[in-house]
């Protein structure tokens, strides 16, 4: 599971299986976001596309290694979009904005060693994905 943690901020992300077969496919997972214990965003389902995930790994490297400043996830399944911008060598601020249930905006900053991990982390879930379920 991918997860940051910073103070009292918990963000996870957690691919579990392919929802089918094909080449660019649906990946369910487990994506919460908690502020001071209360989830202001749980999901556990398909939104986000192979390609996505892949995406997301990509620009996120990019950040890390400050040849981009920010990143925008506008998923193809219209339930939230994440912004991540590098605001200085080491803060990066998450802008996330639910489109789901009542609709707001919630921003983040997180140090850039907690980034790292989570790319590291992200990434180490990916190569772990189930394949989907057998149907007859």
């Amino acid at each position: 599971m991918a997860q940051i943690k910073h103070e009292d901020v918990t963000i996870e992300l957690f691919p579990r299986k392919y929802s089918e077969t094909g080449e660019d496919v649906f990946i369910a997972f487990l994506f919460t976001i908690e502020v001071e214990q209360l989830f202001i965003f749980k999901f556990y389902g398909s939104l986000l596309l192979k390609s996505e995930f892949e995406d997301l790994l990509f620009h996120m490297r990019k950040l890390l290694d400050g040849t981009t400043d920010k990143y925008l996830l506008d998923p193809i399944e219209p339930y939230f979009v994440l912004r991540i911008e590098r605001k200085a060598d080491e803060l990066y601020k998450w802008t996330f904005w639910a489109r789901t249930g009542p609709k707001r905006v919630d921003a983040f900053f997180f140090l850039k060693e907690e980034m790292e991990q989570f790319y590291r982390q992200l990434e180490q879930e990916m190569t772990e994905i189930l394949p989907p379920p057998f149907l007859p």
